[in-house]
């Protein structure tokens, strides 16, 4: 009697190791995330040997930044830091002279150019190059409905806010690209209203339309 106790015993632990394996062996079958019995998943692979070439990793081009359609040269250092800045975001910088071209370009009063002021509401109102949408960065519910299918159907959009290291203009030039304008289009005038003031060009004041401009 004492020597078939240790056989039930063992007999029992058997059967329920096998059962236990077998539910076990079916509940991985059925889970989605189960694990491969045929994997060894306590192997540590070696790390590879001095000099051994591992499989080359696939090459992640770099987005290449916009570039004006002109040869843009900024004289002044701050203007170049600027424009290399907006470069690195991919952004076109465009000079001062070049603002002045697109505004007097016949293509401006057709409609396929478009200036765009980045500044707020008093700064706008106090003066804006003639025909400029408003388009604050930090308020854009209050235009984005109007300025952006005029932005989507222009060929060519210039971005200004006061000019040099005044950062608005960047941010508004994004924002538009972020809705959907091709960047292509897009360029920011780096000079900005500081520059185009002080050349004594067109100013229009209050609202947009206001005016014909003056200066």
């Amino acid at each position: 009697m004492t020597l078939q106790e240790p056989a039930r015993t063992l007999i029992e632990a058997a059967f329920v190791a096998a059962v236990t394996l077998g539910l076990g062996l079916g509940a991985n079958a059925l889970h989605p995330d189960r694990l491969s019995l045929g994997r060894d998943y306590f192997r540590v692979e070696a790390p590879p040997r001095a000099g051994a070439q591992s499989a080359p990793a696939a090459a992640v081009a770099p987005a290449a930044p916009a570039t004006p359609e002109f040869a843009a040269e900024f004289t002044d250092p701050i203007e170049a830091q600027v424009a290399a800045r907006l470069a690195a975001r991919g952004l076109a910088a465009i000079t001062h002279a070049q603002a002045v071209e697109d505004y007097h370009d016949p293509m401006y009063a057709a409609g396929g150019t478009v200036f765009i002021d980045a500044r707020k509401d008093s700064d706008y109102l106090a003066g804006h190059i003639p025909g400029a949408w408003q388009f604050d960065h930090y308020h854009l519910g209050r235009y984005v409905d109007e300025v952006l299918p005029v932005c989507l159907s222009a060929l060519k959009i210039v971005v200004y806010c006061h000019g040099r290291d005044c950062a608005d203009s960047e941010l508004a030039a994004l924002d538009l690209i972020s809705f959907g304008v091709d960047p292509a289009r897009v360029s920011v005038y780096v000079g900005g209203w500081t520059s185009w003031t002080a050349d004594d060009q067109p100013v229009e004041r209050g609202p947009r339309g206001s005016s014909s401009g003056d200066g």
